[in-house]
């Protein structure tokens, strides 16, 4: 499994172009490249920002662990999200297509459902959470044109979105 570094899903490959060695790193990984080459000590705590930043700094002192040789290559690749299985959408629970999925990676709305959303209508979510703002939903009961009594999710949160 491969550790997401930030929001646009990148993740670091070191690879050495003499015998073909590569691996994908998470932070740990990285931690123990820099302790490796004593860049940081053992147990010490360092903010992620700061380990990005030195491990590409440093890259050019590793050396491959399989051959030796030094000059690895350090590449920033973006996960495609191809190897997950079938995504659902939150507002209609019809499955979001791989298209959509190629041009927008962390979408959780099919298209017509985004649509919706952006135009303020409302969606069928029985959900905990509102979809905008993150905060609590509750049951909230109105009457329609007809008179009639009925429930819609509001979101409860202060100042609220208005999301129903």
């Amino acid at each position: 499994m491969t550790f997401r570094i930030n929001k646009q899903n990148e993740f670091r490959c070191l690879s050495c172009p003499d015998c073909g060695w590569h691996d994908e790193l998470d932070t740990e990984k990285i931690y123990r490249w820099l302790v490796r080459i004593q860049k940081i000590r053992e147990g010490r705590e360092v903010e992620d920002e700061i380990l990005y930043e030195l491990f590409h700094g440093l890259s050019s002192q590793f050396v491959c662990p399989k051959c030796g040789q030094g000059g690895l290559r350090l590449e920033v690749k973006i996960d495609d999200f191809s190897d997950l299985d079938v995504r659902r959408c939150r507002g209609c629970a019809q499955e979001i297509p791989s298209a959509r999925l190629q041009f927008f990676p962390e979408t959780v709305y099919c298209t017509s459902c985004a649509e919706k959303l952006e135009n303020g209508e409302p969606l069928p979510i029985n959900a905990e959470f509102c979809p905008i703002c993150g905060g609590m939903m509750e049951l909230v009961p109105q009457r329609n044109q007809n008179g009639k009594l009925e429930f819609i999710w509001c979101c409860t949160k202060i100042p609220s979105c208005k999301w129903r």
